[in-house]
């Protein structure tokens, strides 16, 4: 994921184990929450908690 911010490059993160692992890349590279872009959201009582603290939501999500 960390790439994604050197190449200015938009990385789709899908599932509620990518968002918890793109939760801590946020934390270690701030930077990169502008690039994360989340698939969908999860039935997952915890997603949306994680989506919201890290990862960009799509306007289909809301």
């Amino acid at each position: 994921m960390g790439m994604g911010t050197s190449r200015r490059i938009a990385v789709v993160v899908d599932g509620f184990i990518a968002t918890a692992a793109a939760m801590l890349a946020v934390e270690l590279c701030p930077r990169l929450r502008g690039y994360l872009i989340a698939a969908h959201r999860s039935v997952e009582v915890g997603h949306r908690v994680v989506l919201e603290s890290s990862v960009r939501r799509t306007g289909a999500m809301e």
